[in-house]
């Protein structure tokens, strides 16, 4: 699959290493509760942000 590389610079440089965010929702067979925050690890390849909640 190819990814649009514009669109995950543009989230790199939105969310880089560090930044505090705040789920608003998530599907997952273990999700985390909405509201939970957490801080941005990395953007990857794909555009997933991977964050430590």
């Amino acid at each position: 699959m190819i990814y649009n590389e514009k669109k995950i610079e543009m989230l790199r440089q939105r969310y880089p290493e560090g930044t505090r965010i705040c789920l608003d929702h998530m599907e997952d067979l273990c999700p985390v509760e909405s509201g939970t925050c957490g801080t941005v690890r990395f953007v990857d390849d794909a555009g997933t942000l991977h964050c430590k909640f």
